[in-house]
C-alpha cells in the first residue's frame, strides 16, 4: 500500500513519517477516548472473544476496558481497515465515521 502521503510534491516519505509521528503523539495523550471508541467497534464480542481476536490476555482487554493500558497502534490499525472506520474518528471522534 502506497505511503497516504504520496501525493505530496516534495519529499513524500518524510512527510508520511512525520504524519504518523503526529498521530502516535496525540495517541499518547488522549489513549482512554481512544480506548472507549476503539472497543466500541467490537460491542457484539465479549472480553474473552476479543482476546481471542487480538491474541492478547484477559487482563490486556480489561486494562484497555479501564484505561489503564493503551490499546497497541497495530490493533487500531486492524480495526480501521476491518471496521472501515475512519482515523480521524478513532483518535478524536470527528466525523465521518466510516470511510465511504
Amino acid at each position: 500500500m502506497p505511503c497516504i502521503c504520496a501525493r505530496e510534491a516534495q519529499s513524500p516519505k518524510k512527510n508520511c513519517n512525520l504524519l504518523i509521528d503526529l498521530m502516535k503523539k496525540y495517541y499518547l495523550l488522549n489513549f482512554k477516548e481512544i480506548n472507549e471508541r476503539f472497543l466500541s467497534l467490537f460491542d457484539n464480542l465479549s472480553r474473552a472473544e476479543l482476546a481471542t481476536l487480538f491474541a492478547v490476555s484477559l487482563t490486556a482487554i480489561s486494562n484497555w476496558h479501564t484505561g489503564r493500558k493503551k490499546v497497541p497502534w497495530d490493533k487500531l490499525a486492524y480495526a480501521v481497515q476491518s471496521k472501515n472506520v475512519t482515523w480521524d474518528w478513532l483518535l478524536d471522534g470527528r466525523d465521518p465515521k466510516y470511510r465511504y
